[in-house]
């Protein structure tokens, strides 16, 4: 029950910055046809309500029963809070600026004035400053969860034993399976770890994000990985 009351305030807090920032967008199409912006407006708050919905069903159904889906979710949630939360700083600074002119109105002339309108250049630069987290932080998820690079490093130490000379080790990091949503990606990783010839390969930190459950769809894979001193990892 804690967590319908925590999902509901943040759905709240979330929908009112959707709101201001929808002032923004409302205010950018004003040259366009009425259709036009009634479509998008449909567009753009059909986009808000996706995650909602989605996290609702989430905490009725479980998240651990569809884990693909929780991190979809949760990473849909936090590009758009991310990328609105810039928009909406922008437009509190220009939205002070048009209260300091009102306030200045008002003591110059004695009688209310008229609330100055909203700067086109400080709406547009704001909905800019959105759209790059927002495609950033898009094409980061989408190819990163799969980016997989090999960094080579030798290390000295002399407190190591002379048999250990010349040996190689393969280091994996953060993987995260559960933010994987594509197995030949994946097998192509393998093939990229087996290609170094290790001596010893290791998995370190982060093999999940929340449940062990998250790894069960790619053990097959992973158990193609070979060396001859072992594969060993931790949960992180």
């Amino acid at each position: 029950m804690n967590r319908i009351y925590i999902f509901i305030f943040f759905v709240v807090l979330y929908l009112l910055l959707e709101y201001y920032v929808f002032q923004a967008a409302r205010f950018a199409t004003l040259g366009a046809q009425t259709a036009v912006r009634k479509w998008l407006s449909y567009c753009y708050w059909v986009w808000v309500f996706l995650p909602v919905i989605g996290g609702f069903f989430l905490i009725r159904l479980g998240s651990a029963t569809y884990p693909g889906l929780r991190v979809f979710i949760t990473s849909f949630f936090f590009i758009n809070f991310i990328a609105k939360f810039f928009v909406a700083l922008l437009l509190f600074g220009d939205d002070l600026r048009r209260f300091v002119s009102y306030i200045a109105q008002f003591f110059e002339s004695k009688q209310q004035g008229r609330v100055p309108g909203r700067s086109e250049f400080m709406n547009k630069a704001a909905l800019l400053a959105g759209a790059i987290p927002l495609a950033g932080f898009s094409f980061g998820i989408i190819s990163g969860a799969h980016d997989y690079r090999v960094r080579r490093r030798v290390i000295y130490s002399p407190n190591l034993p002379k048999v250990f000379d010349g040996i190689r080790v393969v280091q994996i990091s953060d993987i995260h399976t559960g933010s994987f949503f594509n197995k030949t990606a994946v097998k192509g990783g393998v093939d990229l770890i087996n290609q170094q010839k290790a001596d010893l390969v290791l998995f370190t930190g982060d093999l999940v994000n929340n449940q062990s459950d998250e790894a069960k769809p790619y053990l097959d894979i992973f158990s193609k990985i070979k060396s001859p001193l072992g594969v060993h990892s931790i949960m992180g």
